[in-house]
């Protein structure tokens, strides 16, 4: 995926992918001065850009954008924990009164690796707002029942989506996906849709699959945290997304949401803005959408030179589109007499209103990416079910009315 000028990626370490997880649980635990802080943090981002730059997964663009976006993540929660708060010091895991700094040192280190494992703070006293409740389960096998299910759900959607991206391939007009040289008319608009739809289903259930795993393995075996209670949905509800905000803020960025939001906060504080302001609120809206194109810009990096801030402009159009969608929401209740809570209708229209900006602002996170190669030709599942010659022919069908 570089420019030929650079030199050949070389595989990146398996353990690199934690590596900044482990910098950041050992900066808690030790809490060190300003200046050890300061280098240690410069070491430990250098590092961790260091695993990305000139580095590959071996699978493929798409494998290598998220394995470096997910780096940018984990180094931006080191830098965020490090620098933005004093967790060891000011937080509390369930009723417990004991800082987690006052601790042996052992026992620092665990509470600092549990603070760094659970993003969402999960039964401590800063755990995120909106956080799904846990499945409805009374027993360990109730609830492996149930995630097994769901998982397997959730390995045949995203089988779906890869088949169809995979048979997109075929067709010579791919690599024009977002110019004028791509069919046009109704055909060229249910293509582009189906195309930025498996994408990002594909995105989705990657995540998903990945965590319902990892959920099954902890509770089967009790090692790590096998208690089913702590395992709660990776993503909220898809009824709470009838608006851009409330799909960011409640459906997607529940892994993410502690590190805008103390980000967020810590610089409307430095900017003076008093809680409860517009200009509090919306320094937070940008600050939180920035930080998220900052992380995905490492995956700009592994992919190489020439998509090196790509992925920025998908982050910042989107907080653009909450603010659009804020005023339109305001005007709205000051011209009709809309109250706070909003009825069935606006419910529905908002989820067409989310539909249509995700369809929108696709060229900008989508369109950019299908036509680079071997990005329609990656595999994330050791089998298809739908491509084998037990499935029926559904996407064949799809296929013979879209291209």
């Amino acid at each position: 995926m570089h420019t030929e000028s650079s030199s050949e990626p070389v595989l990146m370490p398996a353990w690199g992918h934690f590596a900044p997880q482990v910098f950041s649980a050992i900066l808690l635990t030790i809490r060190p001065a300003f200046p050890a802080r300061l280098v240690l943090s410069a070491l430990a981002s250098y590092y961790s850009y260091a695993l990305v730059a000139g580095h590959t997964t071996g699978d493929g663009p798409t494998h290598d954008y998220a394995a470096a976006s997910a780096i940018g993540g984990r180094w931006a929660g080191m830098l965020v924990l490090s620098w933005l708060c004093d967790p060891m010091r000011d937080w509390r895991y369930r009723d417990e009164k004991i800082a987690p700094a006052d601790y042996p040192f052992l026992k620092r280190f665990y509470y600092a690796a549990c603070i760094v494992a659970s993003p969402r703070s999960l039964g401590w006293n800063v755990e995120v707002a909106n956080v799904p409740p846990p499945t409805a389960a009374s027993s360990r096998g109730e609830f492996l029942r149930d995630r097994i299910l769901r998982t397997a759900q959730c390995a045949l959607l995203l089988d779906l989506a890869q088949s169809y991206i995979k048979l997109i391939n075929l067709q010579p007009s791919l690599p024009y996906l977002g110019t004028e040289a791509f069919p046009g008319g109704w055909r060229g608009f249910l293509l582009r849709f189906l195309c930025r739809l498996a994408w990002y289903v594909r995105s989705y259930t990657v995540m998903k699959l990945l965590s319902n795993l990892l959920s099954i393995f902890c509770v089967a075996t009790g090692l790590f945290n096998g208690n089913p209670e702590d395992w709660r949905p990776m993503f909220g509800n898809w009824s709470d997304a009838y608006t851009v905000r409330r799909f960011w803020g409640r459906t997607w960025h529940q892994n993410l949401r502690r590190n805008f939001t103390i980000t967020g906060r810590a610089l409307s504080n430095a900017l003076g803005f008093k809680r409860g302001t517009n200009a509090s609120a919306y320094t937070q809206l940008y600050t939180g959408f920035a930080l998220s194109g900052i992380m995905h810009v490492w995956g700009d990096v592994m992919l190489g030179p020439p998509y090196l801030g790509t992925s920025m402009k998908f982050f910042l159009a989107n907080a653009c589109a909450i603010t659009f969608e804020d005023a339109v929401i305001a005007v709205s209740r000051r011209q009709f007499g809309y109250g706070r809570e909003p009825t069935k209708w606006t419910i529905r229209l908002g989820y067409l209103w989310v539909i249509a900006w995700f369809y929108m602002v696709g060229p900008l996170f989508v369109d950019w990416f299908l036509p680079m190669p071997r990005s329609t030709e990656e595999e994330f599942l050791p089998f298809s079910f739908v491509r084998s010659r037990y499935a029926p022919s559904l996407l064949t069908k799809i296929m013979k009315y879209t291209f």
